[in-house]
This record gives structure tokens, sequence and C-alpha cells, in this order.
């Protein structure tokens, strides 16, 4: 490519095969034929954020309602201000106003906790010390986003991804048609004729 940046459209966040499967039974939004279209974008928004990129690519939002991405794109103020103070917040509360973009959070995060707990089973499986199985149980009873460590990662890497997500929003936004220019009417031809100016008629001149 010779344009000077590049948007990379696959980071890697991935889920298992078994979480892709189990959307369907555990997808929280399920009354999708009657919500409005200004609700379409806001609950499609959240899909493309907080869902791994195997599962919503961005390449896939092939419908584009152009009027109302203006209520989607953030300030960079105001981005920085939701992944470092209020969705901390939210996580230390395991609670929030139950906002579409709240539930796509929490929806991900449990599928991220599933993961977890699968992986600790296994390991308590494999090994017979009670040192393990002991590992294994504060694994699953602690909540994977109480970790501090794993909490910080995955912030960085959510705001990474709604940058990524914004920039593309602006550059949709860069790229709309302006409005378009009213062009005047044609004005009507008027009813009242002209009236010629009578010509004044020129004396012949006598000739000798």
């Amino acid at each position: 490519s010779g344009l000077p940046y590049v948007l990379d459209l696959k980071p890697p966040i991935k889920w298992l095969s078994s979480q892709e499967t189990n959307l369907n039974q555990s997808f929280p939004f399920t009354d999708l034929n009657s919500e409005t279209p200004d609700q379409f974008v806001v609950r499609t928004y959240p899909q493309f954020l907080w869902l791994p990129e195997s599962i919503m690519p961005l390449n896939l939002s092939s419908r584009i309602n152009l009027g109302r991405c203006f209520i989607l794109s953030l300030t960079a103020r105001a981005s920085a201000n939701k992944y470092h103070i209020k969705l901390p917040e939210i996580l230390d509360n395991n609670g929030g106003a139950g906002e579409i973009e709240e539930t796509m959070m929490w929806f991900a995060l449990s599928q991220v906790k599933s993961n977890v707990e699968d992986q600790a089973k296994c390991e308590w499986t494999r090994s017979n010390s009670s040192e393990n199985g002991a590992h294994s149980s504060h694994l699953i009873e602690t909540p994977i986003w109480m970790n501090n460590d794993w909490r910080l990662r995955w912030i960085r890497r959510m705001g990474q991804h709604k940058a990524q997500i914004q920039i593309l929003l602006y550059f949709l936004i860069l790229s709309l048609p302006g409005p378009q220019p009213s062009h005047p009417e044609s004005p009507e031809m008027s009813s009242i004729k002209c009236r010629k100016r009578p010509q004044k008629k020129i004396a012949p001149v006598a000739t000798p």
C-alpha cells in the first residue's frame, strides 16, 4: 500500500471455539426484530467494540447509517475518562446502570471468566497435589477482573480497540458528503409583456 498510514483490522483479540459456539445461548440481546434504527446503531457499536475480531470483524459492517454516526463518536478526553475512571468503578462495584454497552461488557467478561474457570478445572484434574487444587479453587472463586495486573492489561487492550473504532468513525464522518447545495428555483417568466418604445419616424429629406 502506498498510503502513509495503515490501520490494522485484525487485532489479537480472539475467543475459544467453544465460546463462539455458545454465543447464541448466552447473547444478552434477543428482541432484535422490534428495535428502531437508533437502537440498532447503539447495539451494533458495542458488539464491534467488546467482542473479538474473530466474531465481529470490522469489515463485517455493511449496513451503514451515516446520519447516526455522530451519536457514537467520542472525544479523546471522554474516551480516556471512560476507560480510566468509569470502567474501573463499574468493575469494582460489580454493577453499572444496565446500559447496552455495559451489558455487552459484562457478557464479554463472563466469557473470559468461563475460559479461566475451564483452564483451572483442567489444571485441577491433571494434578493430584493439594497445593495445585487450592490454587485452582482460588482461580475459580476470584473474578478475573479483580486481578489488578490482568485488569490493567485488559483495559489497555480494550482502550486501544476503542481508539481504532473511533478513528474509523471519524474517517467515515470526514468522508461523508457535505450538505447538498440548495439550487434556486428558476424565476418564472413574467406574464407582462414589455412594451416596445415607439420609434420616431424620420422625416424624409427633400432633395433639390
